[in-house]
């Protein structure tokens, strides 16, 4: 288990998607996740960003061009 991640990969949607869901399978409950390259030059980046954003649990704590962080509470189980 870790506390903090930062996805810097394939730029597509789908590989962001896959690379978030892989993270938080190993992550801890309040863990900080960073993106690079949220910007309109990889679409597929903010694309999901902004769809993970609307999940429960998911709090912006940064943005500085071009990375934005986000913590990430899991849900208990």
């Amino acid at each position: 288990m870790f506390d903090f991640s930062y996805i810097d990969g394939d730029h597509a949607y789908h590989a962001v998607r896959r690379d978030t869901l892989l993270v938080l399978g190993y992550a801890t409950d309040n863990h900080v996740i960073v993106f690079d390259d949220y910007s309109t030059q990889f679409p597929g980046v903010p694309r999901f960003v902004e769809e993970m954003r609307e999940c429960k649990g998911v709090e912006q704590i940064a943005h500085v061009h071009p990375d934005i962080a986000f913590v990430v509470q899991k849900p208990s189980t």
